[in-house]
């Protein structure tokens, strides 16, 4: 098994230069040709992230990618759903995953047909329901 040198490379370069530039994923959205499903979580870590990446991708300029382009933010960690105060559980991440995945998939597959749902859902924390924005 080869040695893995990640960690090395980190620490050789503490710095900000182009080693941490050229692996940045900062420029990721700037870079995208095709429509992406974001799912993410209000207790996950990398969720303002992704709210930031999908602000510039609505500003997108490519064909569909920002009109096709979704976000989804549940009650969820990172893809682990949580439990409430009153001890229920939110919904499966995994499962609801991919209930809005697939569909997402087949339509993007068909870019012909009618876009798939809206371009924002969001569950509402304390009222514990889905809003559409």
């Amino acid at each position: 098994m080869p040695t893995r040198t990640f960690f090395k490379d980190w620490a050789d370069h503490p710095e900000a230069d182009g080693y941490w530039s050229e692996i940045d994923g900062e420029a990721r959205v700037d870079a995208l040709k095709a429509p992406v499903l974001l799912i993410g979580g209000w207790y996950d870590p990398f969720l303002p992230s992704e709210l930031k990446d999908y602000m510039r991708i609505r500003q997108s300029q490519v064909p569909g990618v920002a009109e096709r382009s979704r976000l989804i933010v549940g009650a969820w960690t990172h893809a682990s759903e949580v439990t409430f105060p009153d001890g229920t559980k939110a919904e499966n991440f995994r499962r609801q995953s991919l209930v809005a995945s697939l569909p997402w998939f087949d339509q993007n597959s068909r870019p012909s047909e009618t876009k798939s749902g809206p371009p924002v859902s969001l569950f509402v924390m304390g009222k514990n329901q889905w809003r559409s924005e």
